[in-house]
């Protein structure tokens, strides 16, 4: 996962998920946003002693056009710099808590964990 490698999933997996089926582009795109928006940091800003690092969850992610050969939507996205680095030095994960997330940004992030062929 530390790797600096694109991510895919088809919307139809996305859409087999339980509780997803109805989503779409126009719907997973303010998902994505908040993804992208989410704020990492390490460290406490007020101990001198201590550095401080901020980095992001995703650093980009694409919704692509509909496949015309397929009719199926490709996603693809590239995990944040800090989130790589939080990766490589974990020999652990865990799911995100559903209570302070959404169901479904919680939904897309273990769907991603769990079929993402870079992995």
């Amino acid at each position: 996962m530390a790797d600096d490698v694109r991510h895919e999933i088809r919307l139809a997996d996305i859409r087999a998920i339980d509780g997803m089926k109805n989503h779409d582009r126009q719907s997973l795109t303010p998902l994505f946003e908040e993804l992208r928006a989410v704020v990492i940091r390490e460290g406490d800003p007020i101990d001198d002693n201590q550095r401080v690092v901020i980095g992001g969850l995703l650093d980009h992610a694409v919704l692509n056009r509909k496949d015309p050969l397929s009719g199926d939507t490709p996603l693809s996205w590239y995990f944040g710099r800090m989130f790589r680095d939080m990766a490589e030095a974990s020999n652990h994960w865990a799911i995100p808590d559903r209570q302070p997330c959404s169901t479904l940004a919680a939904s897309i992030l273990y769907c991603c964990s769990s079929i993402s062929p870079a992995w």
